[in-house]
């Protein structure tokens, strides 16, 4: 299973959906370095023309998608761009995965857009989730099952770019997506409520952990990063009467991203003292210097390019990475260390 919040998603979608093609024989090598080349292109010149022209003050153009019409945005624009650069790779309805994620032929991809006008989160994806919301014992209110709520609106025909889109909808970049309802409901990143997946992992393993106990020999949580917890460098200065007045107000976005990690913490420490299987987190991360940064845009600079694709190589990252192989190798002894 595959979660998590914004660009991220987009990413492990295309890397999934090149799985598909080359199962299928549409493709030869998933890992070509052109397929890297096409996720890294740009997708926020025409993202940023279409804000400055029309969309901010007059939405008066329109666009067809499966046989209606749509007021066309940014977003639409968005997702214009991301079919170019991917070669209409993505360009399928969300139920065009059903059947691969059923034979298993691909992992099951879950988003989980913020929903604004309550906080609560809907859980979009090709199969029925209602199993995440509702058991013997309990029921969430937190989640809204996307194929349960609009199943009388054909859920399975929704463009899987808009998907991707509503999942990765960061405040002030792209707009809201709108759900038809009344009144209507707004979509926006995941990331405001579940940054790296966390929530809906655990949610995902306690109501499949008895099949987990039975069929399996245990789970490995991989964990991708943009930032490292605790970097490298990293310092706090002391606070200056200035900041004292603005300090209380600042503290909540500067730190929002990091009250998440201190909540999940908690999330996974409640998972190893529940579960009955072995359970393991292994992290990478793409930032692990203070002083070192990468903007998170749809733009990346030559130079940033080559800074991510360094990151995999950092020693710790590397150690992560013999710690999955032994995970994943059996007759391999899991006590086995090694020092970079």
């Amino acid at each position: 299973m595959i979660t998590g919040a914004s660009g991220g998603m987009i990413g492990a979608a295309f890397y999934r959906e090149l799985i598909l093609r080359k199962e299928r024989g549409l493709i030869k090598d998933k890992n070509d370095p052109i397929y890297k080349e096409m996720l890294g292109k740009d997708l926020l010149n025409k993202l940023s023309f279409s804000a400055s022209t029309s969309d901010l003050f007059m939405r008066y153009k329109q666009m067809e998608y499966n046989g209606r019409k749509y007021t066309q945005e940014r977003g639409a624009q968005f997702e214009k761009q991301l079919h170019q650069n991917l070669k209409n790779y993505l360009e399928h309805p969300l139920g065009y995965y059903k059947n691969p994620e059923l034979n298993s032929e691909i992992p099951l991809m879950i988003f989980s857009p913020t929903i604004i006008n309550d906080g609560r989160r809907m859980l979009m994806s090709s199969q029925n989730l209602s199993f995440l919301i509702q058991d013997n014992e309990s029921t969430s209110y937190e989640n809204i099952d996307f194929q349960t709520f609009f199943s009388s609106s054909n859920p399975q025909e929704i463009r899987f770019s808009s998907v991707l889109r509503a999942n990765a909808t960061f405040p002030m970049i792209m707009p809201m997506m709108g759900m038809p309802t009344i009144p209507e409901m707004q979509l926006m990143d995941s990331g405001i409520r579940d940054n790296y997946g966390g929530k809906v992992t655990v949610d995902y393993l306690f109501a499949l952990s008895e099949w987990i106990k039975n069929n399996t020999s245990g789970v490995v949580i991989i964990e991708i990063r943009d930032t490292k917890r605790i970097m490298e460098n990293e310092h706090y200065k002391e606070i200056s009467l200035l900041d004292k007045v603005f300090l209380p107000f600042g503290n909540v976005y500067r730190n929002f991203t990091r009250t998440q990690d201190l909540d999940q913490e908690q999330l996974m420490k409640l998972c190893s003292e529940s579960f009955d299987f072995p359970f393991e987190k292994i992290t990478f991360n793409l930032r692990e210097d203070y002083n070192e940064r990468i903007s998170l845009s749809w733009h990346l600079t030559k130079r940033e390019k080559q800074k991510i694709g360094l990151a995999f190589e950092s020693n710790e990252n590397q150690r992560a990475l013999h710690r999955l192989k032994t995970l994943l190798t059996p007759n391999v002894k899991k006590e086995t260390e090694v020092s970079f």
